[in-house]
């Protein structure tokens, strides 16, 4: 290429990127976890780092008045919905397409529903005093079949083979049988409330406590019923219990505290592929204790020590502060984010084992085919999770901070029951028609310019593989905030593309998931290049230090090589009690290049007041250099560090940063010793007066010694301090040996480690 070519590349290069770094940038979204910090509307988030698009949701009930909580759901076997509700006590029924009023109980919340084979409803309340009601398949006909002035919550229902109802209640921790004839107290603990039960095809009755976490198994014997404890939970309490097909113990937590060394991040596969047989999954576990579970009561008859005193009882997702329970103020729900709580599975041997583990509070739970759905808090999150596969799918993202209950339709859609606000949320099986992605806000920095982004769908070539990709920026990081640009026009995601947004600090991507008759498109990589303009690198610092005690601070050589480069030791000088001058300067500073660059350095020196500064070191790499200060003439300096970030910029368009020290004095030359004189008084001492002095440094200290002792004797200056460049000396020193010649050293040290010595001899 000859030069005129030359020129010219240089022109276009000057004035088309004119002040832009060279080196490009990335951000991609590879993880599920990442994934997550997104917005997501019918797409789904799975553990094996991929997003696709979801089912279709439809609202079949929000913006009610007067409906606050969804506590439960249930369907009818004509595919009406009843909804239990608070904080009115109603019991909400959904048929012909609108939601009516089926039942308005006498207390503020109704917890629990059940459904016999009858098509009798059974309902549990919770306020002032707890009651089940006992309602027909219409609606028509109600009765209180249990209640008790001890019990003001009854949590859950749940029913027997033999029709019989039981009941968990709180705050006594009680657990009652109703039938035909009326109510029997079958178990009772020390803790306050059982929140969560479960029945299992045997009629063995599972229930979990609000507090210590702790599993209860309630058997019936030759017609008494006896319990034991299964499993203390390291959390706070026992929120949901199920039981699958095979016998095995689901049991989720909420409130908890994380365990040591057992946090997993929901959307974190595991490594390793896990093996089906329930024999090799519970070789792994270790079984439930039982020998230390806390003391209970069966049948009513105390088996060990009384029950401790009520404690207020727990808080429903949900619910605001009702009188007697925990906390001094409103609540609207569990705890926040950032306590970790667990799914366990324990099985028909007692043998635990941790399905699931994130920072969410678990309010409900159902098993379907296999697969465990979770109804999460506070942000109103729904999972499902494959114990087999260790697949976990993010399935929703509910507009709302709890999903409180979860039931299967007729054709098997899912039903969500939610607070805060209170909705019905369907889920279809079939898959939306439309579902987008809106990525976290992405932080170059500083203004930038963007490159390419790549989204290419890992099943590309799959048929009905659609979608499309936008983007937008801004220098504005709130993303709600209407200084972003409009989002860009739509790319395909089949290829990268080139991003056409302007330039700016912030960044976000948008995929429109879309299905033509076939399956949707699969994402686990989304890719995005960008460019920083350039910007100086900074000198933030420049110290400027002598040397200690006789050596120098470490040291590294120019050049950009790391090392040593100490010459050879100066003869050293004594300075009072035997310490050695150090005429060695250690230089410090530091600096950062906004763009990640690499930084050389150029250090200079002058002496004031002259305008020419002369190199020390160049292209030095390290922050940190010593300098030999008696190689220049003594005086006040500046030392000027310059930082360039060239070894990442073309020619031409690398840019520096500088930064002067303060002054500082480079002295070498000692103190001097004016006028001094030694003379003999009336008593036989010898009077020493003398003006010690110095160019540069103030006065350190000065001592004497006679007749070349190896001891020197302290001498205070006349104002008692050495604090001056100038000090003057007026002492009497006593001299034993009055018939002999006497010679009188002094020594006199300086701030910067300098001295100076002056004698004179007596012959009388």
């Amino acid at each position: 290429m000859n030069w005129q070519k030359w020129t010219l590349l240089a022109i276009a290069i000057t004035t088309t990127t004119a002040a832009m770094a060279v080196k490009t940038n990335y951000w991609t979204d590879s993880q599920s976890t990442q994934f997550k910090a997104g917005k997501t509307e019918n797409v789904v988030i799975s553990n094996f780092n991929q997003i696709t698009l979801g089912s279709a949701t439809t609202e079949l009930l929000s913006g009610r008045t007067d409906t606050s909580l969804i506590f439960d759901i249930k369907v009818r076997t004509d595919g009406a919905i009843l909804a239990a509700t608070g904080s009115e006590g109603r019991i909400l029924i959904y048929r012909n397409g609108k939601w009516e009023i089926f039942y308005q109980a006498d207390q503020p919340y109704v917890f629990s529903l059940e459904i016999d084979k009858s098509g009798k409803i059974y309902a549990g309340t919770g306020g002032s005093v707890g009651k089940v009601i006992e309602l027909s398949a219409n609606g028509s006909e109600s009765k209180t079949i249990f209640t008790n002035e001890k019990i003001q919550y009854i949590w859950k229902l749940g029913l027997l083979s033999d029709g019989r109802v039981a009941a968990a209640t709180g705050p006594n921790g009680k657990l009652f049988l109703i039938d035909k004839t009326g109510s029997k107290e079958i178990f009772s603990c020390k803790q306050k409330n059982l929140q969560a039960m479960a029945v299992g095809k045997d009629d063995t009755i599972y229930v979990g406590t609000d507090s210590d976490a702790i599993i209860y198994k309630i058997e019936q014997h030759n017609g008494e019923f006896v319990s034991r404890a299964i499993y203390d939970a390291k959390e706070k309490e026992i929120s949901v219990l199920e039981i699958d097909s095979q016998g095995n113990l689901y049991a989720a937590t909420a409130s908890g505290i994380q365990g040591k060394d057992q946090a997993k991040s929901y959307l974190t596969k595991p490594k390793g592929t896990p093996v089906s047989t329930s024999q090799a999954a519970s070789t792994s576990s270790a079984p439930a204790t039982t020998q230390d579970a806390p003391d209970t009561v069966v049948d009513g008859q105390e088996k060990s020590t009384p029950a401790a005193p009520p404690m207020p009882p727990m808080m429903m997702p949900g619910m605001p502060m009702m009188p007697g329970m925990n906390g001094g103020g409103p609540s609207e729900g569990p705890g926040p984010m950032g306590q970790n709580n667990v799914v366990y599975r324990i099985d028909k041997m007692g043998f635990v084992t941790e399905i699931f583990r994130d920072k969410v509070d678990i309010n409900s739970m159902v098993l379907d085919q296999g697969n465990l759905y979770l109804g999460t808090g506070p942000e109103g999150w729904l999972f499902k999770v494959n114990p087999s596969t260790e697949e976990v799918v993010l399935l929703l993202k509910t507009e709302t901070k709890n999903i409180n209950a979860i039931e299967f339709d007729a054709d098997g859609s899912m039903l969500l029951g939610t607070a805060t606000p209170a909705k019905v949320v369907r889920m279809e099986t079939k898959p939306a028609m439309k579902g987008t992605f809106t990525s976290k806000v992405f932080d170059a920095g500083q203004i930038s310019h963007w490159g390419m982004i790549d989204a290419t769908p890992a099943n590309v070539e799959s048929a009905g593989c659609c979608g499309t990709i936008q983007t937008r920026s801004s220098v504005i990081a709130n993303p709600d905030d209407p200084g972003w640009s409009a989002w860009s026009s739509v790319s395909d995601i089949k290829t990268p593309s080139h991003i056409n947004s302007p330039a700016g600090r912030y960044f976000q991507y948008r995929i429109t998931f879309e299905t033509q008759n076939g399956t949707p498109a699969i994402i686990n990589k989304v890719q995005i290049s960008y460019m920083q303009d350039n910007r100086a690198p900074q000198v933030s610092e420049v110290s400027v230090n002598t040397g200690q005690s006789g050596t120098s601070g470490p040291e590294t050589s120019g050049g950009g090589n790391e090392g040593s480069s100490e010459g050879p030791s100066m003869p050293p000088v004594m300075q009072p009690g035997g310490k050695k001058a150090n005429k060695q300067f250690r230089f410090t500073w530091k600096a950062g290049d906004p763009n990640g660059d690499q930084i050389r350095y150029n250090v200079l020196l002058r002496r004031i007041p002259s305008p020419y500064w002369v190199e020390l070191q160049k292209d030095f790499s390290a922050t940190l250099m010593t300098w030999d200060s008696q190689s220049v003439p003594d005086g006040r300096y500046e030392l000027k560090v310059i930082a360039s970030d060239r070894l990442d910029n073309p020619v031409g368009m690398e840019l520096s940063g500088a930064r002067v020290s303060d002054a500082f004095i480079v002295d070498n030359t000692p103190p001097a010793i004016h006028d001094l004189k030694c003379s003999l008084t009336p008593e036989g001492h010898v009077l020493i007066e003398a003006n010690l002095v110095d160019e540069l440094s103030e006065i350190s200290g000065a001592w004497v010694t006679v007749n070349a002792s190896k001891d020197w004797q302290y001498l205070a200056p006349a104002d008692e301090l050495y604090d001056s460049k100038t000090e003057r000396l007026e002492t009497i020193l006593p001299i034993p040996e009055k018939d002999k010649p006497i010679m009188i050293t002094i020594k006199v040290d300086d701030r910067a480690g300098n001295t100076g010595f002056g004698w004179q001899l007596l012959a009388e």
